[in-house]
């Protein structure tokens, strides 16, 4: 690698040493200045301004294309929060109407204890109570009433008897059997 660069700075080699002599053929002439007169410089002018004038209708139109492309944004975002908001607000409504039902179906239920209906009346009964506030529900247990009488949970009067068994409801073949077997043992069958 020594001799190389030795080679190198050894032997210099100046390539202008060769090269042909233009100087003959092409005559030196100096740079000519030239000074702008009005009507150039006018023009001149004109060029630039001509220049400015493209560049700032460019500008304009890639700005009026920006303002466009955000209000078009602008315009889907009011969009998706317009229609939110009314999904919200259904859902709103949905829920006080939910409450409003769970609140006078509470108090229908209060009103019909009150009245002296018993728990399993008032499953029977309520369904026949309509009204929206205290007083039209009121009013609706006092049509019932005079239909659908409450259940007397009054006192026995002789309470040493106790309480007699309702009697268990028979189907026809029921009846039917009890019959038969009443006849059989008067000895008619």
């Amino acid at each position: 690698m020594k001799n190389v660069i030795a080679r190198k700075t050894r032997y210099p080699l100046n390539l202008q040493l060769f090269a042909e002599d233009d100087e003959e053929t092409t005559p030196a002439t100096p740079p000519v200045k030239t000074e702008f007169t009005a009507e150039q410089q006018v023009e001149m002018n004109r060029v630039i301004a001509d220049r400015l004038a493209r560049q700032q209708a460019k500008f304009d139109a890639e700005k009026t294309a920006a303002e466009t492309e955000a209000q078009r944004l602008q315009r889907e975002q009011n969009e998706e929060y317009k229609a939110l908001y009314e999904t919200s607000q259904a859902e709103l409504v949905r829920v006080q109407g939910e409450a409003k039902t769970a609140q006078i179906n509470a108090l229908k239920t209060q009103l019909l204890v009150k009245a002296g209906y018993a728990a399993d009346q008032i499953t029977r009964v309520g369904k026949f109570v309509s009204g929206d506030d205290e007083e039209a529900l009121q009013a609706s247990i006092d049509e019932i009433k005079a239909d659908i009488p409450p259940k007397a949970s009054g006192v026995d009067p002789n309470p040493g008897n106790g309480r007699k068994n309702d009697p268990v409801p028979q189907g026809p073949e029921a009846k039917v059997k009890a019959r038969f077997d009443r006849l059989k043992a008067q000895g008619k069958i």
